[in-house]
């Protein structure tokens, strides 16, 4: 019998959903690419007399027995998408399955469609803008891409839409008053506990909920060589349809308690903007995104475990991790900023993922974070360079951190940074002496001790001792010693006391 792999993947989806930078485009995109991805692909297909594998994040997987049906399928899909976003187009790839008898021929078919994919997608333009074609049209007010066809008015404010912003406008209005995916798994999973619960809809709703005087977090992971963790362990459709269904749970449920503890006043604590394949991306009160994101990455690969003890998969969770780069502004800090930030602080910590599996072979979840307290245009490197490189071989930061310990690495855990700054706060600890602690980091080192011999002698002995406790959980000897050398990745020198400092408002 004919077999066939048909691969589906949505071209630029990063480039849809932001397009502009306005909370409800992009959460109405991001929500409308997943209902045309999970759900509507799927039925599809099953018109068609296809076999869904996986469907998520963007991209799907599905068998046909007959060629002219898996043709037939991608014709109809890839129409659907252009008729519900009014742009978005999707990458197909349709290849044969062998029926012989060697191994492997599930993974060899997977890698075919997958390199006839990237060459369709790396071939694929985007579609003339009307605007620059003709020139007595007005632009779109918020992608300045299309031509004005609605014109709506929203609290005295004219709203002058092309059809591709209005369609997500509108699907975001949908969203809300219907819980829609992907809020609709959070709405079911704490139905039992809690009814009622409510998402809010606005940045500044986020902002309200924080304790830092309106600060919000933008949440960005990714799953680190998941692709390669497919083609060692998932050689057949079964175990990658089971995987897929897995992965999926395993990361809702993550979310859901990650974020249980800060639930307050029937309101979720953040915005799901997309969650799909091995990606997410959430919005949470500035004062509740770093434990948020410490809860998600250490718990993770707990759930996943379980989740591959129940399908009766033989698979070691420890085997995938994650890494996460974390954004906390004020609610007023331009959307697309903050996902750009988000996106640089995650490759960062992608980073530090890889230079730790190549020394030591082990899959440790990492995380990278930015404060910003004030508007900037500068690049995450110009932000290191600026703030936190002393010298060639000093840098005032420990980032990006591990989330869990590593033998022979010097710097301490995302975990350690995190309860030193709550203890120190707990403990009422004073914010001008710790602030001072870190200016001495910035001195001339000729001045360095003399510095914190005038710093000990204004500490009380409580809080000396609280200094002293601290500074070991983040590795350094003393809290005279302001840094740490790394012998483990570098010979460099580094110090978590201004990351420390950084973060003490938001713990």
């Amino acid at each position: 019998m004919e077999k066939y792999l048909v691969s589906l993947d949505t071209n630029k989806v990063k480039n849809y959903v932001f397009a502009t930078n306005k909370l409800k485009e992009i959460v109405g995109a991001s929500s409308l690419l997943a209902e045309l991805n999970e759900e509507i692909t799927i039925k599809c297909a099953k018109k068609h007399e296809g076999k869904c594998i996986f469907a998520g994040g963007g991209s799907a997987l599905f068998v046909f027995y007959k060629k002219n049906k898996a043709h037939d399928f991608v014709a109809e899909i890839e129409r659907t998408y252009i008729e519900k976003t009014k742009k978005a187009t999707i990458a197909s790839a349709i290849v044969e399955i062998p029926q012989s008898q060697e191994e492997n021929n599930f993974i060899k078919a997977l890698n075919q469609a997958e390199k006839c994919l990237k060459r369709k997608k790396a071939n694929n333009n985007p579609s003339t803008n009307l605007v620059y074609l003709e020139p007595y049209f007005e632009p779109c007010h918020h992608c300045g891409n299309y031509p004005i066809i609605k014109h709506i008015e929203l609290n005295d404010n004219d709203l002058l839409l092309c059809e591709v912003c209005f369609t997500k406008r509108s699907y975001a209005l949908k969203v809300e008053n219907e819980n829609l995916r992907p809020r609709k798994y959070f709405i079911d999973y704490f139905s039992k506990l809690n009814q009622g619960l409510k998402f809010p809809n606005t940045l500044e709703e986020l902002g309200e909920m924080d304790r830092s005087n309106g600060y919000i977090a933008y949440i960005y992971a990714d799953g680190n060589a998941f692709g390669n963790f497919i083609q060692k362990h998932l050689d057949s459709e079964e175990k990658l349809t089971a995987f897929s269904e897995i992965l999926k749970s395993a990361i809702n449920t993550t979310i859901a308690k990650s974020i249980e503890p800060f639930i307050q006043n029937n309101k979720f604590p953040f915005i799901p903007v997309l969650i799909g394949g091995d990606d997410l991306i959430l919005i949470t009160p500035g004062s509740r995104a770093l434990s948020i994101a410490n809860n998600f990455l250490i718990q993770f690969q707990q759930f996943l475990q379980n989740g591959l003890r129940d399908k009766n998969l033989d698979i070691d969770a420890t085997q995938l991790s994650m890494s996460m780069g974390v954004t906390i502004s004020h609610s007023k800090y331009p959307l697309l900023s903050f996902h750009d930030m988000s996106k640089s602080l995650l490759q960062n910590a992608k980073s530090l993922y890889q230079d730790i599996y190549i020394k030591s072979g082990k899959q440790i979840s990492t995380v990278d974070f930015k404060v910003i307290s004030s508007s900037t245009s500068k690049s995450l490197d110009q932000i290191i360079d600026g703030e936190y490189k002393l010298s060639k071989d000093h840098w005032a930061t420990c980032r990006p951190y591990p989330c869990f310990e590593v033998e022979g690495f010097s710097r301490p855990t995302f975990t350690n940074l995190l309860n030193v700054a709550a203890t120190l706060s707990s403990k009422h600890f004073p914010k001008n002496k710790l602030m001072r602690w870190k200016d001495i980091v910035y001195t001339k080192e000729s001045i360095n001790a003399l510095e914190l011999i005038s710093f000990g002698a204004s500490l009380k002995m409580e809080e000396k001792i609280l200094m002293e406790t601290s500074t070991k959980s983040l590795g350094l000897a003393t809290y005279k010693n302001l840094f740490f050398q790394e012998n483990f990745l570098t010979t460099d020198y580094f110090t978590p006391l201004i990351d420390l400092v950084e973060i003490f408002n938001f713990v």
